[in-house]
């Protein structure tokens, strides 16, 4: 599928027999997914490829009436199937050859991409559920985070799937965390991951800042991250972190983290505010964004990120007050060590100070804002 040069879409609107309403005119869904400084899902991918991908309409036809109802027998089909049956209803007309096509139907009933083919209906005709079918559509998979259970079991069952608050691949869950914001055409954002725009070449490499931690290295560098979504900002756009190290004194599979910086804004709008965020990648795994000290997945100015197993910390230093840019301390080695912490302050949820050391044995249910709670729902991902 060609992620760069022009990518056309043809539109196809069907009514069934027994539904004569018209959910939008031709010239509105024309404007959602191609309309120039709209908000379209046009303005979209130009945005998020930089400039490098062009979704553009090549035809729009309909309302066209199907010959049949919305019954038991439609509802029964696979949705390619489906949207083969709004196909053949088409009068005889010169098909173009558009990359895709784009089927809308007039009643609420199944809507999702199949191959080069989405189905909407009028329950999904906004932005964020159609950026993330044209994804799927580009070859994208979901997006995940380190969750051991899905978001939505129904839709994808794998561990963390639909558990990315800042990619569209996590649409529309997003691990239950802001990430969206209602634009001209309804739920819009957030943008395209960092990682997803190298693979597709919109991220060119010299924008990116690799470094290596081998086993027995400490050190500690900063390092600045222009905002993702300003490509004219200097000089990384994504940090590459590999770290090779032991543990007890056996090697641990490598890990790779993933550091980008999300300024609140843009596709972006939805973000509570500009954070950096973290992606860790294991050799046999999905990339997977990294849950912050917040119960969130921002990692806001002064928080700091530790994965004491592999010897990396990343400390967020400074926020540029223009939101251009942000500056990281990535500590390896000796220097990756946790944040200092308060013994009065660790040990007030266990023990009563005022009265010595008695301890408090808490009896269920416990808080759901609890350091139990929370660590089962969302376990640690330190250990190798």
């Amino acid at each position: 599928m060609p992620s760069t040069g022009q990518f056309t879409w043809g539109i196809i609107l069907c009514k069934f027999s027994d539904h004569p309403e018209e959910p939008c005119t031709p010239k509105d869904a024309e404007d959602l997914i191609a309309g120039k400084g709209l908000g379209s899902l046009r303005d979209y991918w130009t945005d998020m490829s930089y400039g490098n991908l062009d979704m553009s309409v090549l035809f729009v036809h309909g309302w066209i009436t199907m010959p049949f109802p919305l019954d038991d027998e439609f509802r029964a089909l696979g949705r390619f199937d489906k949207t083969q049956k709004c196909f053949d209803a088409l009068p005889p007309f010169a098909f173009l050859g558009a990359e895709g096509l784009i089927f809308i139907i007039n009643a609420v009933q199944d809507s999702g991409a199949a191959g080069k083919r989405i189905l909407l209906d009028p329950s999904a005709l906004r932005p964020t559920f159609i950026a993330h079918e044209m994804g799927h559509v580009l070859g994208l998979d979901h997006s995940f985070d380190t969750n051991s259970v899905p978001w939505d079991p129904g839709s994808d069952g794998r561990p963390g799937a639909y558990g990315d608050s800042r990619d569209i691949m996590s649409a529309e869950a997003f691990g239950n965390l802001p990430a969206t914001f209602e634009g001209r055409f309804g739920t819009a954002g957030p943008a395209l991951s960092g990682m997803t725009r190298e693979r597709f070449g919109w991220l060119p490499k010299e924008r990116i800042a690799s470094i290596t931690h081998g086993p027995g290295e400490d050190f500690s560098l900063q390092v600045s991250i222009a905002a993702l979504d300003n490509e004219a900002a200097a000089p990384q756009l994504m940090v590459r972190i590999t770290s090779n190290s032991l543990h007890n004194g056996i090697p641990l599979p490598p890990m790779t983290y993933l550091v980008e910086f999300r300024a609140k804004g843009g596709w972006d709008t939805g973000m509570p505010a500009d954070a950096v965020v973290i992606r860790m990648l294991r050799e046999g795994d999905v990339p997977r964004i990294a849950w912050s000290t917040d119960d969130n997945q921002d990692w806001v100015l002064d928080s700091r990120f530790v994965d004491l197993a592999h010897e990396i910390a990343i400390t967020v230093a400074s926020i540029a007050p223009d939101r251009s840019k942000a500056d990281i301390f990535v500590s390896a080695g000796a220097n990756a060590r946790l944040a200092v912490m308060s013994v009065k302050n660790s040990l007030a949820h266990k023990f009563d100070l005022s009265q010595g050391l008695r301890r408090i044995t808490p009896s269920p249910p416990f808080a759901a804002d609890s350091v139990r709670a929370r660590l089962l729902t969302h376990p640690p991902q330190l250990a190798p």
